[in-house]
């Protein structure tokens, strides 16, 4: 599923390039989402999907762009450092320890 997002609306929800990254990316956080920093793990994937389950990566943050949405996370995953990739909510899971 493609998702294409006007660059207003990016804009408003802090999607940007940051120097040293692959990716535009948010840092902000939504309300009810895994907070950013957290550990996490694929638990879903498609065909396509750059990474498959069993693989673990660290929120950077999360947005929802209509309630009726799912929330996108902005993960950096273990293999692929300082490269910011979007994954929706039902993919992941935090990390329990």
């Amino acid at each position: 599923m493609s998702l294409l997002i006007p660059e207003k609306l990016l804009d408003m929800l802090g999607v940007r390039y940051e120097e040293g990254w692959v990716g535009a990316f948010s840092r902000k956080q939504f309300p009810s989402a895994i907070p950013n920093g957290t550990p996490i793990v694929k638990v879903k994937d498609e065909d396509g999907d750059a990474h498959r389950v069993g693989a673990r990566g660290v929120v950077l943050g999360s947005i929802q762009a209509l309630p009726t949405m799912p929330i996108f996370y902005f993960v950096e995953w273990e293999n692929a450092p300082r490269v910011a990739l979007g994954v929706v909510d039902w993919k992941i899971a935090p990390i329990s320890h």
